[in-house]
């Protein structure tokens, strides 16, 4: 089981490689090129919904905490001899999620703001720029603090994913199956999760605002 989810990861990772090298080299047209299809459609929408109905498979799927978590079993297993890697400094825990609402509230501007969204070298090099973040992140704060505190697209499927039937105990290292729904009793949102969970319903809205007659008018009047 565990060369078999190694090999899932690989193969995750591949993917995040090959669909950035697609968006920098490949047609630069949103249409035919891989990039906006997975960023926009497959990733935003897809993987949402398979989140709050399945799981939160964005654990086992993220590249960027698989090419770290690689990184470092490599880097321990021959410097530290087997020793974890400790994180350069201590998260302090005032800052909650409150990083977090601000990267999410920058990705939803680039999705319905940036002229330049559906561009694929454009993408590309914003997703790089968020990959190089997050893998500093991760090393100077440590991996479980960043993913849960600071990276916007955990901290997203982590919340969603409470709705589903299968969570994962990460303590113990195993999978759960509870009744759907349980899973918002099981912790008590602090106030920055809250505006985090505020922020997502408001950018939601605002897709179904910004589909209507009315708001097209009001962008032409403007």
């Amino acid at each position: 089981a565990r060369a078999i989810g190694f090999l899932l990861k690989l193969i995750f990772v591949f993917f995040a490689v090959l669909v950035l090298f697609a968006g920098i080299y490949g047609v630069q047209v949103a249409q035919l090129n891989i990039l906006p299809v997975t960023v926009w459609i497959l990733f935003a929408v897809g993987l949402v919904f398979i989140c709050a109905f399945i799981g939160n498979v964005w654990l086992f799927m993220n590249p960027w905490k698989n090419m770290f978590s690689f990184l470092e079993y490599s880097y321990s297993y021959r410097r530290l001899r087997g020793r974890p890697l400790r994180p350069l400094l201590e998260y302090p825990s005032e800052w909650g999620c409150w990083h977090a609402v601000l990267f999410f509230l920058g990705f939803r501007l680039i999705e319905n703001v940036f002229p330049l969204s559906d561009n694929p070298k454009a993408l590309a090099t914003i997703i790089l720029a968020y990959g190089i973040i997050t893998l500093i992140g991760m090393l100077v704060y440590g991996k479980e603090k960043w993913l849960w505190h600071v990276d916007p697209f955990s901290v997203l499927f982590r919340i969603i994913s409470s709705f589903a039937p299968f969570q994962y105990d990460n303590e113990h290292k195993k999978l759960i199956l509870q009744p759907p729904f349980f899973g918002l009793q099981q912790k008590r949102a602090s106030f920055s999760e809250t505006i985090f969970i505020l922020a997502m319903m408001a950018s939601v809205a605002f897709d179904g605002v910004k589909a209507t007659k009315a708001w097209q008018v009001l962008v032409g009047i403007i």
